[in-house]
């Protein structure tokens, strides 16, 4: 397959063991089911979360209760690269 890595910045997911400064590996791949973690793109700019499909709208959900959803209801453009599917930690 497809893969690739981003380096991740921030605490949104913090409940599934991912932290500030590691590096995600993402199956690349234009969409996913509901419940996958993936990576975005919300406008410009790129995003790991929890999809969440729902009836009306798209949610990304953080796993850091600290953070609200993203809710996509047609105003932000939003474009999956890929699933993640790994972890990389070099610190």
């Amino acid at each position: 397959g497809d893969y690739f890595a981003l380096q991740v910045s921030g605490d949104s997911m913090l409940d599934i063991g991912i932290i500030d400064g590691d590096y995600v590996v993402v199956r690349r791949q234009p969409d996913a089911e509901s419940g996958e973690v993936v990576v975005a793109m919300v406008g410009v700019e790129a995003t790991i979360k929890r999809l969440v499909k729902k009836r009306t709208q798209i949610e990304l959900h953080s796993e850091n209760p600290k953070y609200r959803p993203i809710i996509l209801n047609g105003e932000k453009e939003l474009r999956i690269l890929g699933i993640y599917v790994g972890l990389i930690r070099l610190h």
